[in-house]
């Protein structure tokens, strides 16, 4: 059976009218890299770009680049064949105490490596090179499918996202079979100072010749997945094998999830012998072609502060292609996918990255380059035909207006999430959102005899 957990999932949010969608521009932040591949932040205002090859830079918020690598491993690496190479990099919530990170590489013998390193004892723009910790390793059968994304969760456990061990079409059906790491999401608890720990509410702790590191299965190559740092929802981009490519999401307690692969490809069927279910279907996938691309890359919902337009849009795109989308819930329950436009092809989009503001960057493994996402909406978007009107006042309020004028008028004031944050009764059709409000994207509902919705940027 294929099923969703969608309706479940996003009950929270609020049902709304279409709304115009941002449109996104890239600025360049900082270059010179050889194939960046991951984009994160430590906590602090320095973002770090991870090299296929086997170093690490530390990028000023200047954008100026630091002149010595944070972490040269490329000795220790194998990048010279398929998908191979230092794919991965997360920082602990703690790391401003423990001064730890983590790494997922592969080795001269193709292995994936998950590492502990610490950091430097006297600068703190470096790594302590000798420091390996290697938490465990995982053999590769083919050079392709590596996985290799990091990241932290919001129950501060370390997510490891694993591909099916490559060739094509899961020959092994690895992705499947529960005693086996590859296709997989792993979740391990690393907060002591040595080694790790099995959650004890991993979902197959103490199943019979399963893996208890699995969270979740049924991945073909999950190239980069992310966690929602304001509703902690999960989202996983998986790469297609020759016909479709989709996004996945789930609560951030959904355990032992199974998304599908090899049984399905996205929402097509695929190979469905000794496949039991059920499956948890894509939020969202597409047909591969030259116009839509053939390899997605995951991205990030946009929480920073700059761009209020943004809030709540998951930003992707696809590396073969250079194709941006955004996607954002809509009236019916279900979400719209905005084309933000194209890198060139040749670039090659690898990865997309979140500051410790929440500001989104992403990368092109050609170029060697790495962008800042921003907007060029207007900061204040109303409803297709409503009435309502908005004015920003030197005391930094915003003057809501409308006719017609009804004694019975009220206004309700929503942030993106559903929650109501403010319910007045307006005056003369008339009203003003002061600036104590946190500058943030809210939605406004107007009831006068109709209801006008629209979307006020407080800045």
């Amino acid at each position: 059976m294929r099923s969703t957990i969608l309706s479940l999932a996003f009950s929270f949010f609020l049902v709304l009218p279409a709304l115009g969608q941002p449109r996104l521009k890239l600025t360049p932040h900082a270059s010179g890299f050889v194939q960046p591949v991951e984009i994160t932040h430590a906590g602090d205002q320095r973002i770090f770009v991870v090299e296929r090859r086997g170093k690490i830079w530390i990028v000023q918020p200047s954008g100026q680049t630091n002149p010595t690598a944070f972490l040269d491993i490329e000795a220790r690496v194998q990048d010279n064949a398929g998908e191979r190479g230092l794919l991965g990099l997360a920082f602990p919530p703690d790391f401003a105490t423990s001064q730890l990170f983590y790494t997922n590489y592969t080795r001269q013998d193709g292995a994936t490596v998950i590492s502990r390193w610490s950091m430097s004892a006297s600068n703190s723009d470096l790594a302590d090179s000798d420091s390996e910790e290697i938490l465990f390793t995982i053999a590769q059968p083919f050079d392709n499918h590596n996985g290799g994304c990091l990241r932290f969760g919001p129950d501060s456990m370390l997510y490891i996202g694993m591909g099916d061990g490559g060739s094509g079409g899961d020959p092994g059906n690895r992705a499947q079979n529960l005693s086996n790491p590859l296709g997989k999401l792993l979740r391990i608890d690393v907060r002591a100072s040595s080694g790790y720990v099995i959650p004890a509410d991993n979902p197959f702790v103490g199943v019979a010749n399963a893996d208890d590191r699995i969270w979740a299965y049924g991945l073909r190559n999950p190239w980069r997945f992310s966690f929602d740092s304001s509703t902690g929802m999960l989202w996983i981009a998986d790469v297609g094998q020759n016909a479709r490519e989709e996004v996945n999401i789930a609560s951030a307690e959904a355990a032992g999830l199974n998304y599908g692969w090899r049984c399905y490809e996205g929402n097509a069927v695929f190979n469905t012998n000794n496949c039991s279910g059920p499956f948890d279907g894509p939020l969202w996938d597409y047909q591969q072609s030259n116009a839509t691309g053939k390899s997605v890359t995951g991205g990030y919902v946009y929480r920073g502060n700059d761009f209020g337009d943004l809030t709540g849009h998951y930003i992707f795109g696809d590396y073969v292609s250079g194709n941006i989308w955004t996607l954002f819930p809509n009236a019916n329950g279900g979400f719209d996918t905005t084309n933000q436009g194209k890198l060139a092809p040749s670039a090659q989009l690898t990865t997309f990255g979140e500051d410790a503001d929440g500001e989104l960057y992403l990368a092109t493994k050609n170029q060697g380059t790495v962008y800042k996402i921003e907007s060029t909406t207007n900061s204040i978007e109303a409803a297709e035909a409503t009435p309502l009107t908005f004015a920003y006042l030197p005391s930094g309020q915003i003057q809501i207006s409308w006719p017609p004028v009804s004694p019975k008028a009220s206004l309700t004031l929503y942030d993106l999430s559903g929650r109501m944050v403010l319910e007045v009764t307006p005056v003369n059709g008339s009203y003003l959102l002061g600036a104590d409000l946190p500058a943030a994207i809210y939605v406004v509902k107007v009831q006068d005899g109709g209801q006008f919705f629209a979307k006020v940027l407080l800045r």
